[in-house]
C-alpha cells in the first residue's frame, strides 16, 4: 500500500487558523490527559516564552479524504490538540479584541455569524460530543460562575464534583493563565498570546487515501510505525469504528452504541478487555476455517482476512458472538471456585503456565453452550483432563499452542478429541516437573480429594535453609528431596516461611489431615517421610497420565 503522505511544520496559528474542522475519530478514546500533563504543556511553553525560544509540541497524525477535505480525523495527538484549543478558548475569552484568537477557536458558518467548535469528537463512550461545543458556546461570565463554583474552601479545584475531564483541565487553564495576567502587563500579556501563537508549533502529518476509511488505514500503518513504544490504540478500538460504520449505514447508529456500552460494561465486570474477548473470539473463526497454524495480529486478523466477521457478517451478529463470548468468559472465570468437581479440575488447569488451553475449554463451551455444563458437566471435565494430561507432560512451552489449535479445530467440527493418555510412560517422568511443581502437587491432591478448596497455597515443606541447619553435612545428599513432588504439599491456610521447627505448629491450623500429620512436631528434615510421600505421589500421577 502507498502511502500518501505530507509533512511540513506549522505553527499553532497556521494549524488551527484554517477552515478545518479536526474530527475525533469514534475509534478514539475519550479526552484523559491530567493535571500532570497539562501543567507539563503549558509551563513548558511559557518557559520557552520567557527564553525567547521556540516550542515544539509533536507530532498531529491526520487522516484526510477528498471527499472531506476540511475535515481531517486525528488518529495521533488528540490529547495535545484538545489541550492547546482549551489554551486558546479560554485566551479567546480574556482577549475577545485579538482577531487571531478567534479563528484559531471557532470556524465561521458559510453564512451568518454562527460558528463551530474547530474539534469534533465522535467518542460515543464519553460525553466530550456535548462538552466541547458547551464549552465552544461559554461565555466568560459562564466560565467565571463555574470556575469559581468548582473551588473549596482552599480554592482549590474540586475534581470529584467535576465529572467531565474536558472541564476539569479547561479551569485549569484558566487558572494558569489568569495568574500569568496578573504576573505581566497587557502588553506582555499579548506579547505571550502572540508568541503561543506564532512560535509554538507541531507537525501535522496528513495521510490522504481515495476516501476517509482507505486515508484512515495508511494513517494507522503510520502510527504503529512511529509509535515504537506500544500503541496506545487497543485493536478493539480499530473493530468498535468498523461496527459502528456497518451500523451507520443500516440507520442503526444509536442501537449500537447502546449495545456496545453494555457489552464494554459486561466485559469490565469480568475483569478483562474487549481485545481479550476478540482474541477468544478469533479462535472460533480460526477452528472453523481449519486454521492450525500460528496466530497473526488480531488487527490483521480482523481487518484483512477474508473471512473475518468483520468482512462478512452484521455487526449485530457480530455484537451477539462477542456478548456470547463474555458469558463463556464469565462462566469459565468462575467455575473453579464452585464447589463442584467441576471447580477441582478448573483449579488445575488454571495452574498452568500459559492460556492456550483456556482457548480451547472456550471453543468448547461457544459451540455447545455453556448453559449445557451446568446441567451436566462429565463431558466437559474429561475434556479438561485430556487437556491437563497433554499440556502438564509437555511441560511449561508454548509449544503446546499447535496442539490446542488442532484441538479447537476438531470442536468446531464436532470431533471428539480423546483421553489423551500416554503408552509406555516410565514413572520416573515425575521425578522432574520443572516450573510445573505447584500445578502437579495440585493434581496430585485432588487425585485422591473430593472436597474443594475455595482458596489454596502451594508451600515447600523443607527449604534449603532447613537442610543446612539440620542436616550441614549432607546438603548435596538431600536435594534430591527438596525437589521432588512430595516435598510439595497443598495447603488451606496461607503459605508462610517458617523453618519446619515452627513449621509443624502452624500446619496444625489446616483443616486438611494429611498437612496436619506431615511433620508430627519434628525438629528436623525426615528424608524418608518425603522421599515415601514422594513415591505415592508419584503412583497417583502415573494412574492419572498411562494408558
Amino acid at each position: 500500500m502507498a502511502l500518501n503522505l505530507q509533512a511540513s511544520q506549522q505553527d499553532l496559528k497556521g494549524i488551527f487558523g484554517t477552515g478545518d474542522r479536526f474530527i475525533i475519530p469514534s475509534y478514539q478514546r475519550p479526552y484523559s490527559w491530567e493535571y500532570d500533563q497539562c501543567s507539563q504543556l503549558f509551563s513548558d511553553i511559557v518557559e520557552a516564552f520567557e527564553g525567547r525560544k521556540e516550542f515544539f509540541v509533536g507530532n498531529i497524525l491526520m487522516a484526510k479524504s477528498p471527499v472531506e477535505k476540511n475535515r481531517p480525523r486525528v488518529v495521533d495527538g488528540q490529547q495535545r490538540l484538545l489541550t492547546i484549543w482549551l489554551m486558546f478558548k479560554v485566551m479567546y475569552l480574556l482577549y475577545p479584541g485579538l482577531n487571531d484568537l478567534k479563528k484559531v477557536v471557532a470556524v465561521p458558518a458559510r453564512e451568518g455569524d454562527k460558528t463551530y467548535p474547530k474539534i469534533v469528537s465522535e467518542v460515543f463512550e464519553t460525553d466530550d460530543p456535548k462538552d466541547i461545543p458547551y464549552i465552544h458556546e461559554m461565555t466568560l461570565q459562564q466560565l467565571e460562575m463555574e470556575y469559581n463554583n468548582a473551588l473549596d474552601k482552599k480554592g482549590n479545584i474540586r475534581e470529584d464534583i467535576i465529572k467531565s475531564r474536558i472541564k476539569i483541565n479547561l479551569f485549569y487553564l484558566y487558572n494558569w493563565i489568569l495568574a500569568k495576567r496578573n504576573e505581566y502587563d497587557d502588553e506582555k500579556m499579548k506579547d505571550f498570546i502572540f508568541f503561543v501563537l506564532d512560535n509554538v508549533s507541531v507537525l501535522p502529518i496528513e495521510l490522504t487515501g481515495t476516501d476517509m476509511e482507505d486515508a484512515s488505514d495508511r494513517a494507522l500503518v503510520i502510527f504503529e510505525t512511529l509509535n515504537n513504544r506500544g500503541m496506545d490504540l487497543e485493536d478493539a478500538d480499530i473493530f468498535k469504528e468498523r461496527l459502528y460504520r456497518k451500523a451507520v449505514s443500516v440507520k442503526e447508529k444509536d442501537m449500537f452504541i447502546q449495545n456496545w456500552t453494555d457489552l464494554k460494561s459486561l466485559v469490565e465486570d469480568v475483569g478483562m478487555t474487549i481485545d481479550d474477548i476478540f482474541r477468544y473470539y478469533s479462535h472460533i473463526i480460526r477452528g472453523r476455517n481449519n486454521i492450525t497454524y500460528g496466530e497473526k495480529s488480531l488487527r490483521q486478523f480482523f481487518l484483512l482476512e477474508k473471512f473475518s466477521p468483520l468482512q462478512n457478517k452484521e455487526y449485530k451478529d457480530i455484537l451477539d458472538d462477542l456478548n456470547k463470548m463474555v458469558w463463556v468468559l464469565k462462566f469459565l472465570t468462575t467455575s473453579a471456585s464452585q464447589q463442584n468437581e467441576l471447580g477441582k479440575w478448573m483449579q488445575i488447569i488454571n495452574a498452568y503456565t500459559n492460556q492456550y488451553p483456556k482457548y480451547v475449554l472456550a471453543t468448547y463451551l461457544f459451540e455447545y453452550g455453556w448453559e449445557n455444563i451446568i446441567k451436566d458437566s462429565s463431558q466437559f471435565i474429561e475434556l479438561i483432563k485430556a487437556l491437563i494430561r497433554y499440556c502438564y507432560f509437555m511441560g511449561s512451552t508454548t509449544t503446546v499452542k499447535f496442539r490446542m489449535y488442532e484441538y479447537i479445530k476438531q470442536i468446531t467440527h464436532k470431533q471428539e478429541i480423546g483421553e489423551n493418555r500416554i503408552s509406555d510412560l516410565n514413572i520416573t517422568r515425575f521425578d522432574w516437573v520443572g516450573t510445573l511443581r505447584k500445578g502437579y502437587a495440585l493434581l496430585a491432591y485432588y487425585l485422591t480429594t473430593k472436597e474443594l478448596l475455595s482458596s489454596y497455597s502451594i508451600d515447600q515443606v523443607y527449604t534449603q535453609n532447613d537442610v543446612k541447619r539440620y542436616a550441614p553435612d549432607q546438603q548435596e545428599e538431600y536435594q534430591e528431596m527438596l525437589n521432588c513432588l512430595g516435598n510439595m504439599v497443598v495447603l488451606d491456610i496461607n503459605r508462610r516461611s517458617l523453618s519446619c521447627d515452627k513449621k509443624a505448629n502452624y500446619y496444625l491450623n489446616s483443616g486438611i489431615l494429611e498437612v496436619r500429620q506431615l511433620l508430627d512436631g519434628s525438629i528436623r528434615v525426615n528424608k524418608d517421610l518425603i522421599m515415601k510421600r514422594n513415591e505415592e505421589i508419584k503412583k497417583r500421577l502415573y494412574d492419572f497420565f498411562s494408558v
